[in-house]
């Protein structure tokens, strides 16, 4: 019986160590995604979100001289902030769930400002990781 459960943990232990050598793996989201289904504007179908280590991203098309993107993860609760770069204030943000199963992810959120909801509307978005 010993046997087999020490062959079961270095069977389970094999299966998650190996992965693809992309970087760093113990944050999902980090690369390129192309969108390939969405609900949402700001998120457009072909758009291109970049995740970086650093907790920065950006969008295509959303790059601003007075705004940066920041994200964080808790779990599967995925949060991008849009940021002042002068006064370094949240404008807006999108918070919600993702889930990522291989190189699709489908990420389902709601818009907030300043800690306050402002929509009752959830949005869905599909990618694709590059």
């Amino acid at each position: 019986m010993l046997s087999l459960a020490l062959g079961l943990f270095v069977s389970v232990f094999a299966f998650t160590a190996c992965g693809s050598d992309d970087g760093d793996n113990s944050n999902p989201v980090v690369g390129t995604w192309v969108v390939t289904s969405s609900d949402y504007s700001d998120y457009p179908v072909n758009g291109r979100i970049t995740f970086n280590n650093d907790g920065s991203a950006s969008i295509d098309g959303l790059e601003s001289s007075h705004e940066s993107l920041r994200y964080t993860i808790n779990g599967n609760t995925l949060e991008i902030q849009f940021i002042n770069k002068i006064t370094n204030d949240l404008k807006v943000a999108t918070k919600g769930t993702f889930t990522i199963i291989g190189k699709e992810a489908t990420y389902s959120f709601i818009n907030y400002e300043k800690s306050k909801w402002w929509e009752d509307k959830t949005y869905l978005i599909k990618a694709t990781k590059q």
